[in-house]
C-alpha cells in the first residue's frame, strides 16, 4: 500500500491546510475551533493509539472481521499505519477546545499515504488484517484508476475517525475537503478511498468523490466459503476517487 515516494522539499511539514469552526456548542455553550495540518513525526504514535482505539470499533471492515480483538493483527495494522504515516502525507484535526492555545488535542484524523501502479499489497500477519487488506485489494483491483485518470501516483486511505466528543461538528467532511489542499502541496491530483459505512459514503459524495466500484459484502468470503464479514449494517463497500485540478 505505502510506495517509496518521498515528500517533495517544497511542501514544509507542518502545514496549515484548512481552519474551521463547530458546527453546534460543546456542552459548555462553547462552539469548538480546528485547523487540519500534516502530521508531524512526533504526533505518529499519538495518532496510532487514536486509531486504534476510535477507527477499529467504528469502521465496519475492521469492526466485523474482529482486528482490535485479535492481538496479532491488532499490532498488524499498527505497523501498516505505522509505515503509510513515514511518507508524511496524512492529516491530523487539532483542536484548543477547552485546555487553551499551548495544549492542542487531536479531534480527528486521516492516515493517508502515496501509492502507484506497481505497489504490492503489503505482507502481513494476523487472520483479521489479511481479511481486510483483501477485501480492499479486491475492490481497489477493479478498477486501473492510474489509466482513468492519467496519473502516476495517487493518495490513498487507510482510516478517518473523529474523536467520539467531536463529532457533529462536520469535523469529518472538513478533513475529506482538506485532501484538495493536500493533494496539491505534494503535486498530486487524484485520491482514492474505499468507503465502507452508509455514512461515510454520503459524506465522501459531498466532499465530491466520484464512484468508480461497489462490492456487496455477502460476496466476501474465506476459503471456506462462509462470510469475512457477518451482518454489515449496510448493502455494500465503495471504491470512490476524487481528482483535483
Amino acid at each position: 500500500m505505502a510506495s517509496a515516494w518521498q515528500r517533495p522539499a517544497s511542501a514544509p511539514v507542518p502545514t496549515v491546510y484548512r481552519r474551521c469552526a463547530g458546527t453546534r456548542p460543546m456542552p459548555d455553550g462553547r462552539t469548538p475551533n480546528f485547523w487540519i495540518q500534516d502530521i508531524t513525526p512526533d504526533q505518529d504514535e499519538d495518532v496510532v493509539d487514536f486509531m486504534s482505539h476510535n477507527f477499529l470499533e467504528e469502521e465496519n471492515m475492521c469492526n466485523l472481521s474482529g482486528v482490535r480483538h485479535d492481538p496479532v493483527s491488532l499490532e498488524g495494522i499498527r505497523g501498516v499505519w505505522r509505515t503509510m504515516l513515514r511518507h508524511r502525507a496524512g492529516l491530523v484535526a487539532l483542536t484548543d477546545w477547552p485546555d487553551g492555545p499551548d495544549t492542542p488535542r487531536i479531534a480527528g484524523c486521516n492516515v493517508t499515504c502515496v501509492t502507484r501502479r506497481d505497489d504490492h499489497m503489503l505482507e502481513v500477519e494476523g487472520v483479521a488484517l489479511n481479511h481486510v487488506l483483501r477485501a480492499l485489494h479486491a475492490i481497489e483491483s477493479r478498477v486501473d484508476v492510474f489509466a482513468r485518470y492519467g496519473v502516476d501516483a495517487c493518495l490513498n486511505a487507510l482510516g478517518l475517525s473523529v474523536a467520539p466528543r467531536f463529532r457533529g461538528q462536520g469535523l469529518g467532511l472538513q478533513l475529506l475537503l482538506a485532501r484538495d489542499a493536500l493533494l496539491r502541496a505534494l503535486g498530486l491530483r487524484l485520491t482514492v478511498t474505499v468507503f465502507t459505512g452508509a455514512a461515510s459514503q454520503k459524506l465522501s459524495a459531498r466532499a465530491g468523490f466520484e464512484l468508480l466500484a461497489r462490492q456487496r459484502w455477502d460476496e466476501c468470503l474465506d476459503d471456506d466459503g462462509k462470510p469475512i464479514f457477518p451482518d454489515p449494517p449496510c448493502e455494500d463497500f465503495q471504491l470512490k476517487a476524487k481528482y483535483v485540478e
